[in-house]
């Protein structure tokens, strides 16, 4: 499998990415995911080219004419939600697609 290029928007509260971003790592090591993660402010997030696209749930509704999946988590300090939400995003990229 090819690395995934995976972002996570968060707003700009320092520390927000820290967290966000330790989250989202430890959720895709757990799954033995190959992946390049980076972390952005909302303002930089026009236009992100990514596999995915997690995204606190405040700004999920502007990211979705993004071309990339966007999952929205509500609590990016709750380890359970996000490795529920970086599995069930993992295994829809993994899917076969039915056409």
């Amino acid at each position: 499998m090819s690395v995934l290029r995976i972002c996570a928007v968060c707003g700009m509260d320092f520390g927000a990415g820290d967290i966000i971003g330790d989250r989202i790592k430890e959720a895709l090591d757990a799954r033995g995911a190959r992946y390049e993660l980076e972390v952005v402010d909302a303002g930089d997030a026009a236009g992100l080219w990514a596999d995915l696209i997690f995204v606190t749930d405040e700004f999920s509704a502007t990211l979705v004419n993004e071309s990339a999946p966007v999952v929205a988590i509500q609590n990016f300090t709750s380890r359970s939600e996000v490795r529920e939400k970086v599995a069930g995003a993992l295994d829809r990229l993994r899917a076969p697609s039915r056409t």
